[in-house]
């Protein structure tokens, strides 16, 4: 009888850790950047390097996107296998009604918002009225660094650690280092 419910424990314990395995494969460590480019490369680049020197891993496409590759799909898989929060940066360029390349990043993203609460992180960058704000945020506190850069960056460190954000880069490197 206890070599039977020895085997029974140990058969328990390695579906249990069969489980575990396959949950942290299924973490997702990624902090992905959607902004309007050209127009928002620089905060873009910054608030990406800020991020990484807090630890943060950043995914931005003006450094993670590969010469002769599908960028779509490239963003797409980021967005939905990695990304662990999405942030927005909400300018007059990025809620123009005609860009088409931040209204994808935001389909996307609002659709996993339905599973992952908080997913999406609208940060305002300049003038752009709330009300002009896809609708898929329109509802959504958004920081406003229009006035001061390093204060809507201290209240998105405060959120991201609020939300138990994972910093797997604790190197304080950045590909950046824009000022």
């Amino acid at each position: 009888m206890s070599a039977i419910f020895v085997l029974f424990s140990v058969s328990i314990l390695l579906v249990i850790l069969f489980l575990l395995l396959i949950r942290v494969k299924e973490l997702k460590d990624t902090i992905f950047i959607s902004h309007a480019s050209p127009e928002d490369n620089i905060f873009a680049a910054w608030l990406a390097t800020k991020l990484e020197l807090c630890g943060y891993k950043v995914w931005i496409d003006l450094n993670n996107l590969n010469p002769s590759v599908d960028f779509w799909e490239t963003i797409d898989k980021t967005i939905r296998e990695n990304a662990v929060k999405f942030i927005f940066v909400a300018s007059k360029a990025s809620c123009d009604p005609q860009r088409d390349g931040v209204k994808k990043e935001l389909a996307v993203a609002d659709r996993l918002k339905r599973k992952t609460p908080n997913f999406i992180l609208p940060v305002r960058i300049d003038n752009v009225p709330f009300d002009d704000f896809p609708i898929e945020i329109l509802r959504l506190n958004a920081i406003d660094f229009s006035f001061d850069w390093a204060k809507g960056l201290d209240e998105v460190i405060k959120h991201l650690s609020e939300e138990n954000i994972p910093k797997p880069n604790n190197t304080n490197q950045s590909q950046f280092y824009v000022d």
